[in-house]
Order: C-alpha cells, then sequence, then structure tokens
C-alpha cells in the first residue's frame, strides 16, 4: 500500500446516534405459512459464512415483516453475529448488497453519515478478537449485548480515506482469491497425477454444508 498519513484521533462510538442506527431482528412465525418461502433474504448465523450477503437459505414474505419483529435491512448496511455459539472463537461480518432481513442473533449497523459501510466492516474484521474478549456467556450460547456493541469506537476518518483504505482492501483480496484459485487448480493436478499413478478415476469431493453450532 502507497504511504499515506492517516488521523485515527477522532473516533465515533456505534453507539452514536448522529451517525449510526443498530437494528435487531426476529423470527416470524412458522406456524404461518404465508410468512415463509417468499423472495426476501432473511439471513441468520448459517447464512453468514461469507463476507457479502446476498442470499439466504431462509426466504419470507412481505407479511413477514409487518408481522413480526424482523425488519428490513436496506443494501449497504453492516450484518453482526452477536448471539452464538460461534462468538466462542469467531465474529461473523457481513456486507449486505441486497435488501435483507435477518434474525434475533444478528445486528444491523446502519450507517447515517461521516463513514463508508465497507470501511465500518473490515475495521470491525480487524478488531474483533478484541470485541470477542468482552462477549459474556449466557446459560446456553454467548451474546454480545447491544451496549458493548455500541460502545465501540471506529475511528472517523475523511471519506475521502476511508475510500483509499477500501480499494486498497479490495486490491488485496483480489490477489488472494487469484491466489486461491491457483491452488485449488494445482491441488486437483496433484490429485489427477496421484490417479494416474495408482490406476485410479479420479472424482471431484462432493461438497457439504457444515452445521453451524447455532443454526437459527
Amino acid at each position: 500500500m502507497p504511504e499515506y498519513v492517516f488521523d485515527f484521533s477522532e473516533k465515533a462510538k456505534l453507539g452514536d446516534k448522529d451517525f449510526f442506527k443498530i437494528i435487531g431482528g426476529g423470527t416470524p412465525s412458522k406456524m404461518q405459512p404465508s410468512f415463509w418461502n417468499g423472495k426476501l433474504p432473511w439471513v441468520s448465523p448459517k447464512d453468514m459464512k461469507s463476507f457479502i450477503i446476498n442470499d439466504s437459505k431462509d426466504k419470507i414474505t412481505n407479511d413477514a415483516i409487518t408481522a413480526s419483529s424482523t425488519n428490513l435491512i436496506p443494501t449497504g448496511s453492516v450484518l453482526m453475529v452477536v448471539r452464538s455459539g460461534i462468538l466462542k472463537h469467531t465474529l461473523p461480518i457481513g456486507y449486505n448488497t441486497v435488501p435483507v432481513t435477518i434474525n434475533q442473533d444478528i445486528k444491523a449497523i446502519i450507517v447515517k453519515k461521516g463513514f463508508e459501510p465497507l470501511f465500518i466492516a473490515y475495521y470491525l474484521e480487524v478488531i474483533q478478537q478484541s470485541i470477542l474478549d468482552k462477549v459474556r456467556t449466557g446459560p446456553t450460547v454467548e451474546g454480545l449485548s447491544i451496549d458493548i456493541l455500541g460502545a465501540i469506537e471506529i475511528p472517523k476518518l475523511q471519506i475521502e480515506d476511508q475510500q483509499i483504505i477500501i480499494a486498497e482492501i479490495e486490491i488485496q483480496m483480489q490477489v488472494l482469491e487469484g491466489l486461491r484459485k491457483m491452488k485449488n487448480e494445482a491441488q486437483k493436478k496433484i490429485n489427477q497425477i496421484l490417479a494416474d499413478v495408482w490406476g485410479v478415476e479420479y472424482e471431484e469431493p462432493v461438497k457439504m454444508d457444515v452445521v453451524d453450532e447455532q443454526e437459527n
């Protein structure tokens, strides 16, 4: 990254309502078939396995929003799992590129002004261990309280500086993705060579979804 000088002295808390709005979610009644199998993604921790969130396993209808505690989250928000067994070791953070709804185990951070949502998401990724250190253990699963979430401080850089950082991160992510593809292709060739040596037919492994500790 080219040498830039950023001023990190000024910060804003996620609980500062001038800059951010934190929204929770809920689960529509599963006794109401009309609430389910719609077109709106309903994101739960099991969908937070990737950074970009543009779909979900479960989907709901518009009727479900008006009749439950879930909310429609606008595109370009930051999603964070705040209640799940996965918080024992990982803090799933995502950025939605389509409007979504969320369940009660996720909070959405909506930027009002002064920040780029992607900057917030990347920054939270970097400091996730310090956030996890504050997770409170409940009787069944770990949870991140709204007080802890609201107290998280975000460097208040100029928008232009935030965009510089975002652009550099995305360049490096593209490099990393290219390396992953090269690694996968190299592994396939190695497996094919080994299969040829042993005189067997090489078969692609079947990908299975891993069920996480909190599937709600």
